[in-house]
């Protein structure tokens, strides 16, 4: 329940002549149904949100709530069978793998699975083999409480010395989110939506304890068709009793309450509701418009300290409209114009806060109005870049590797906390990540940026790496100076530190301040972070992960005017990085040297006495020019650590007919290296593209023997170039691995793009693979995935494709060859993985497990094979 706030200006508030009615909301027009036997259904909950739909854990079927796309709530929809003692069951049918025992062989069996609360377990599960009754006791508007029957957790329920004096209900847990059923000292007592209150019996000596809020204990069913308009109805009635309920007692705005209340139920409650499919929009519209009013005039209240006028006769006119309208559109006008008076209140003080978007996090529609504990996009206003790449949608955030926590919810604390919300990351490895945004058409000057952040330690200890609010050139890490290895950290930054102490915290933030130049009119701000432990001077990860993960809040900025030193000390960054490039010499084209020399020359006197005008004409000129140099590096890098490479190849081919063509090549591109002729990345593509086809034609250049190696014939064949990806592992989706093709459903993929676009939009990408530990026969213990070099590449989707990974070998003589591979197909916690995984080489296909195994379930290709070992039955070679 959100706290009162109360309309206080200093003025007095004047109540108007709308006589004041007491409205009881409305009624649900789509209710649960009757329980019909055999009939299947949705389980659905009073207390729930319509953003919540039914789901079930693949590991222990405990039932939870999800949004309507992740839940996939058809699937897991309870079959009501009616017991004779008129007690109800409820199942799901399902299928699972089992190993007969007479002969060792897999199988596949139906199983029925019952609605359970299992031993030592608060969660409702739908994972027992045997059966299970439920006693319905009927509430109103078609719910029922569900009391646990026989065949649950007996045992629980009669735990010494407490035995229960009454019925063990179903409810929603504290967060709303899983099915639980609630008893004193059960597991995570009282995890209870709405809290309890608990009173000890004298005469009995027991403890007994009572729901604050028993909604949650209602539960309905409803049949999988109907459950889109239970939802769409859910969520309309929702809007408007819940609006009521929250905001009907707020002092000063209870006619505005009571008026959005009258004419929202008048729509609800009229015969030809929803005829037209805008009634429901307009309806939810409308609540939505106030609430968003009335958290203005509440910002506006808090941010006028001084009492200004002005200010005040805008808060005045804005409950005036709260109090006397409910149409959408008079009330987003009368909220923009309060935006208006707040930001011209602020750029008056030096405050522009109001100049950003979403500063707080307060506005969730781009999370559907819903806060999140799992995975969403980029929140309003904000932009965000994973390994240099932005991503805007969930699935995006998802591709790049984040899959457990990502987005805006409530868990967050501090005094620096502002609103109800804060943004966060959580997820095992975190990645080189950004959230930012940009301000334009700035005055030229110091701004100063403040933030809440909270860098979070855990039992297993730190998770400090470089968690930094940043502001154009300069960042400020969280920590004290003396903590980081500043080797490690970003010098494109003029960096600080905040000097907070990382507490053992999952909520609390901790303020952070930079102070940034303008010096185009554009200030961009935000975090940063990556897993790098050894940039906080760490030797060893935290042992639950989220090393480098974050909370924050509360984006302010304040205009401070000129201040020389903050220009003289962006100039100086940017000098600094052209006269050490000038100083060593750095490789780079000709061309470009020229203009670094030049620009030596031209800024190294400038100093903190020239004007503002001349330090930001030598920022903007330097920074130009360092731009342009770093390109041009980066290009004669990439060609360089490519001649090492092919350098280093050309030895091993030594006795190689073709050798010599090969160390021509080399020789050529070092030559173009040297002569720093090459203007364009293009350029330096083409010449390593050449060099790859050199090698080539050297490797293949002469006669292959019987029983020769041919590996070095396959390019990349342990995926050690991670070229393509960036040069770094992804847990995300990557491109396809260097010198292989990739094939989703048929169709050629090479970015990450194109394989998101098919649908895989989990991993698919090379990394380290996970840490294991297993003994091999010989006792030898493995702790690395990797069976070859350091890495390996690999898929893992909810849903994989028809998927294939290939290159071509030409100019190989006729013959046998014989190709092999280290593949995994895991059997986990979901289950069996195995399906079709195979390795090919022309019509001669391997399949992962026993023949037996694809009785009904081999793939085009090895049925091909198949048949032409069936024309040649005694073949010593088989092509399957």
């Amino acid at each position: 329940m959100m706290t009162k706030l109360y309309f206080r200006t200093g003025l007095t508030c004047t109540c108007f002549g709308l006589a004041l009615a007491s409205f009881a909301g409305v009624d649900p027009k789509v209710k649960p149904e009757t329980l019909v036997d055999g009939n299947k259904y949705v389980l659905v909950n009073k207390s729930q949100s319509s953003t919540q739909y039914m789901s079930r854990t693949d590991w222990d079927g405990a039932l939870y709530f999800l949004g309507e796309k992740e839940s996939n709530y058809a699937n897991y929809a309870l079959k009501a069978i009616k017991n004779k003692d008129n007690t109800w069951s409820f199942t799901i049918d399902a299928q699972e793998t089992v190993t007969d025992p007479e002969t060792n062989e897999e199988k596949t069996q139906d199983v029925t699975y019952y609605l359970i609360l299992p031993q030592g377990s608060a969660n409702v599960n739908v994972n027992s083999t045997d059966q299970v009754k439920w006693i319905l006791d009927p509430k109103e508007g078609g719910f029922y409480n569900l009391i646990l029957g026989e065949g649950n957790n007996s045992d629980a329920l009669g735990q010494a010395p407490y035995t229960p004096t009454k019925d063990i209900r179903m409810h929603l847990n504290a967060g709303n989110q899983y099915v639980c059923a609630t008893y004193y000292n059960g597991p995570w007592f009282p995890d209870c939506y709405g809290g309890i209150t608990q009173v000890d019996d004298e005469m009995t000596g027991n403890v007994l304890f009572s729901a604050n809020d028993s909604t949650s204990f209602n539960w309905g069913f409803v049949s999988v068709e109907n459950i889109p308009a239970y939802m769409a109805d859910l969520e309309v009635v929702n809007a408007i009793n819940k609006f009521e309920a929250e905001y009907g007692e707020y002092e000063g705005y209870e006619e505005g309450v009571a008026l959005s209340v009258k004419d929202a139920a008048a729509i609800y409650n009229a015969a030809n509701y929803n005829e037209n499919e805008e009634d429901a929009n307009t309806i939810t519209s409308m609540i939505s418009t106030k609430i968003a009013l009335y958290n203005e005039i509440n910002n506006a209240i808090a941010l006028n300290i001084d009492n200004d006028k002005t200010l005040e006769a805008a808060i005045i006119t804005a409950v005036k409209t709260f109090n006397s309208k409910s149409d959408a559109t008079s009330l987003e006008t009368a909220t923009n114009d309060l935006k208006t008076a707040e930001k011209n209140y602020s750029l008056g003080t030096g405050d522009i806060t109001a100049l950003g978007v979403n500063m707080s996090f307060e506005d969730l529609t781009a999370q559907n109005g819903s806060e999140t504990t799992g995975v969403a996009g980029a929140p309003t206003g904000w932009n965000i870049y994973i390994n240099g790449t932005q991503v805007t949608t969930a699935d995006e955030v998802k591709a790049a590797g984040i899959a457990n926590w990502h987005g805006v919810n409530a868990d967050c604390s501090g005094d620096i906390k502002d609103g109800n919300y804060g943004f966060g990351l959580w997820v095992s490895s975190v990645p080189n990540y950004e959230i930012s945004q940009t301000i334009k058409d700035l005055e030229n000057g110091t701004y100063i940026v403040t933030a809440g952040l909270m860098v979070g330690a855990n039992g297993n200890g730190s998770r400090r790496t470089t968690q930094r609010i940043f502001a154009n050139l300069s960042s400020t890490y969280f920590g004290v100076e003396g903590e980081y290895d500043e080797s490690q950290l970003d010098n494109s930054e003029v960096y600080g530190f905040a000097n907070n102490s990382e507490s053992t915290t999952d909520t609390e933030m901790q303020p952070v301040e930079v102070r940034a130049f303008v010096y185009d009119g554009t200030l961009t701000f935000g975090l940063r972070t990556d897993g790098n432990i050894a940039a906080a001077n760490r030797t060893s990860s935290n042992g639950s992960g989220g090393d480098g993960w974050f909370k924050t809040d509360n984006y302010r900025i304040q205009k401070v005017g000129y201040d020389a030193t903050d220009a003289y000390n962006t100039f100086n960054h940017y000098f600094n990085c052209i006269s050490n490039y000038y100083a060593d010499n750095t490789k780079m084209a000709e061309s470009m040297m020229a203009k670094v020399q030049d620009a030596y020359n031209k800024y190294e006197d400038v100093s903190e006495s020239n004007t503002q005008a001349e330090l930001i004409d030598a920022i903007l000129a330097t920074k130009s020019i360092l731009a342009s140099a770093e390109e041009s590096i980066s290009m004669y890098e990439k060609l360089n650590n490519a001649i090492t490479e092919h350098d280093i190849k050309l030895r091993l081919y030594i006795n190689k007919s073709g050798r010599g063509d090969y160390e021509d090549a080399i020789d050529e591109a070092s030559d173009q290296y040297e002569e720093g002729k090459i203007e364009t990345m293009e350029e330096v593509d083409a010449i390593i593209s050449k060099l790859d086809a050199a090698l080539q034609a050297c490797i293949q250049s002469d006669e292959i023997e019987e029983g020769a190696d041919l590996t070095e014939y396959i390019q990349n064949p342990s995926f050690e170039d991670l070229s393509n990806q960036n040069d770094a592992s992804s847990g995300g989706v990557a491109a396809t691995p260097k010198g292989w093709n990739m094939y989703i459903n048929g169709t050629q993929v090479s970015t990450a793009a194109d394989i998101n676009a098919q649908g895989v939009t989990g991993w698919c990408a090379i990394n380290e693979g996970d840490a294991i530990n297993v003994e091999l026969e010989d006792g030898t213990i493995v702790s690395n995935q990797y069976s070859e070099g350091t890495h390996l590449w690999g898929i893992w989707n909810a849903t994989i494709p028809e998927i294939e990974l290939s290159q071509e070998i030409s100019g190989l003589p006729a013959g046998l060859y014989t190709l092999t591979c280290d593949v995994l197909v895991q059997y986990n916690w979901a289950g069996n993985c195995l399906t079709t995984q195979r390795i090919f080489a022309n019509d001669y296909v391997a399949m992962y497990s026993t023949e037996d195994a694809y009785e009904n379930n081999l793939p085009d290709d090895a049925k091909i094979a198949a048949e032409i070992d069936a024309l040649v039955p005694d073949a010593e070679i088989k092509h399957l």
